[in-house]
């Protein structure tokens, strides 16, 4: 054992040097994995709170929320349009996130979604604004709002 350790120490040395760097480097990626999972979740609630803002700033957004809105009467605004716009968009952003395993839908995201999708605003927007959003959205808002 000795003779072999003394004519291969260097190759050993070197062998554990590397298996310490793939250690290093699985414990460095898993790390930012988390990181990036954390910054994508903080992102994601700032554009949140931006949106959900827009209601306090801004009183003529409560009717996109009320559910007896007479469209008939009063069509949506275009103020009420983009306000619906934006929370597909960051819909969008939340299904994809999703998707690609940075974030973790909430348990009552879709219920909460569909309650939205329900109100007479909220729906007719979203369902002009369908076909112009990638198929893969179609078919997600399609299944909540049925």
């Amino acid at each position: 054992m000795t003779s072999w350790l003394a004519s291969n120490w260097f190759a050993l040395i070197q062998t554990a040097g590397v298996v310490g760097g793939l250690f290093y480097s699985a414990i460095a990626l898993r790390l930012d994995a988390r990181v990036r999972r954390t910054e994508v979740i903080l992102a994601l609630t700032e554009a949140h709170r931006e949106i959900w803002e827009r209601l306090i700033e801004q009183p003529s957004l409560v009717r996109v929320l009320d559910p007896k809105a007479d469209l008939a009467i009063a069509p949506p605004t275009s103020t009420e349009q983009r306000f619906v716009q934006l929370v597909v968009l960051h819909l969008d952003a939340v299904r994809i996130s999703i998707k690609e395993g940075a974030y973790h839908a909430s348990p009552g995201m879709i219920d909460d979604l569909n309650e939205f999708l329900a109100l007479p605003i909220p729906r007719q927007v979203a369902e002009s604004l369908l076909p112009y959003q990638s198929h893969e959205l179609q078919e997600f808002l399609r299944g909540v709002m049925k």
